[in-house]
């Protein structure tokens, strides 16, 4: 995916159908961090990371603007997680998917 020019956008088509057809949720992390695919974007990120930063959450905000026709059934913002929200906030994995079937 991270070498592929189309890798980061062609999942979007089937979240859009997926959005129109089930309820989706979105977990993000507090923490507007992005993952390193060399030591030199590793170093750039360094160097360029408040900016990284911003241009995270904005990517983050266009993906869940109803402008763009997506309708997510929730949208949660983990407090003190990164990108593996998943992995190291478990608990608000299991609580999303609980108030979802309810």
């Amino acid at each position: 995916m991270y070498k592929d020019v189309d890798g980061p956008t062609k999942p979007l088509g089937d979240l859009n159908v997926a959005c129109s057809r089930i309820p989706v949720h979105v977990i993000f992390g507090g923490i507007n961090d992005f993952m390193c695919v060399s030591k030199m974007e590793a170093l750039g990120y360094i160097l360029t990371s408040y900016s990284m930063l911003l241009r995270e959450r904005k990517i983050q905000d266009a993906l869940t603007n109803p402008k763009s026709g997506r309708r997510f059934a929730s949208i949660t913002r983990v407090k003190g997680a990164g990108h593996l929200v998943r992995l190291f906030h478990f608990q608000c994995t299991i609580d999303v998917w609980i108030c979802s079937i309810k």
